[in-house]
């Protein structure tokens, strides 16, 4: 019984010890002096970096400034935004300059817009959570309509249109819940875009 069983596990051994790992960006610093791939710019650090504070010693992410991508079948499904604090990618024309920062914000869905496969490298969320479907026009992503107070929301973009659900601050302690949706300057070709309330069963 012994003689099968190591030659069971001799023969999965190289299913555990052969794979790829893909980062966003080469590293940038020094990676852990215990790691053996330290000179590896591919090198992921699922156990965390920081054994001193307790909430740094099981991360799943980087340490370094850069947006965090997920992919899967070799398709970028999210973008999680890095600081971007001087860097800020425009929205419906508004930017740093106007108080725009989307730092930690999160995409989901296709990676479509502007050009064909550019919206999670030149831009990423609107808000702080954005959800971005592919329905008709995949090529083009909804920003008319965004305003710099959609922070604490979730963006809805699609079809060619975009919504917003979230809050809206005006001064401390004083706020706004906002159900917004929006259409380019020209409008839809076949109809009016609806808000509908609908009940099924």
């Amino acid at each position: 019984m012994k003689k099968p069983l190591c030659i069971t596990i001799l023969g999965l051994l190289p299913l555990f010890t052969s794979f790829t790992s893909q980062a966003q960006t080469p590293v940038i610093g020094t990676p852990p002096a215990n790691n053996p791939n330290a000179q590896a710019g591919a090198a992921w650090y699922r156990g965390g970096n920081n054994n001193t504070v307790p909430l740094g010693n099981n991360i799943f992410g980087t340490l370094w400034n850069s947006p965090i991508y997920t992919f899967t079948a070799n398709t970028p499904r999210s973008k999680l935004n890095g600081n971007l604090v001087g860097a800020q990618y425009l929205i419906n024309g508004f930017g740093t300059i106007q108080g725009v920062n989307t730092s930690g914000y999160m995409l989901l869905g296709n990676d479509l817009g502007i050009t064909p496969n550019n919206f999670y490298n030149q831009k990423g969320a609107f808000s702080m959570l954005h959800l971005n479907g592919n329905t008709n026009n995949p090529g083009f992503i909804q920003e008319q309509g965004y305003r710099t107070w959609m922070r604490t929301g979730i963006t809805f973009t699609d079809n060619q249109d975009r919504a917003y659900i979230g809050y809206r601050a005006n001064a401390l302690d004083v706020s706004d819940f906002i159900v917004n949706w929006s259409d380019n300057s020209v409008g839809g070709v076949g109809a009016p875009d609806n808000m509908i309330f609908n009940f099924l069963s």
